[in-house]
């Protein structure tokens, strides 16, 4: 296969590909992409590369990342709002908050949130008040817990209803900034 210059004419791609023969985006080791062969195959790569490389990575890249994959997310992933796709993703890796299905955190089970401080909340997540990867928590008395940075949550786990409490009076980290 030649190299393509700036100015070449289009490729034919069933001249280049007969029989619909499909091209992989990228060949393994090779420092230049393929073109794919049709549109429909450029729409499977995309598709792909959403599963295979940019769902894991929201699950596991810092706060400060997803805050700036926000600001690009267009290019990244096209119209769905960050709210929908990237955040939800990253807050997928805490699966009790993430119900298959639903395009925001499950508000319906109280969670207990283990923070790296060691230090625990429990409370029903609030999806609307959750924003830019700030879990807020719904105490069953009304108050808020949080909010708390993704960064530094360690662990959600499901509260049986028996084993669900009150929230503590005082909050010890509601006058702490964790947004950063």
């Amino acid at each position: 296969m030649t190299e393509r210059q700036a100015g070449d004419p289009p490729v034919d791609c069933d001249q280049d590909h007969p029989q619909g023969l499909s091209v992989p985006v990228m060949m393994e080791n090779s420092p230049e992409p393929v073109v794919p062969a049709s549109f429909e195959e450029l729409v499977q790569l995309r598709r792909q590369w959403i599963q295979d490389s940019l769902v894991p990575w929201c699950r596991a890249a810092r706060r400060i990342e997803l805050l700036q994959a926000e600001q690009e997310w267009v290019d990244l992933a096209g119209r769905p709002t960050p709210g929908a796709t990237l955040w939800l993703w990253a807050w997928q890796r805490f699966p009790q908050l993430c119900v298959e299905g639903l395009t925001t955190i499950n508000e319906t089970c109280q969670v207990q949130v283990r923070l790296q401080s060691g230090e625990t909340a429990q409370g029903f997540p609030d999806a609307r008040n959750s924003q830019r990867g700030q879990l807020i928590l719904l105490c069953p008395d009304n108050r808020v817990a949080g909010p708390f940075s993704i960064d530094d949550i360690v662990a959600v786990e499901q509260v049986p209803d028996n084993l669900a409490r009150e929230c503590p009076a005082h909050d010890p980290l509601a006058d702490c900034d964790l947004s950063g």
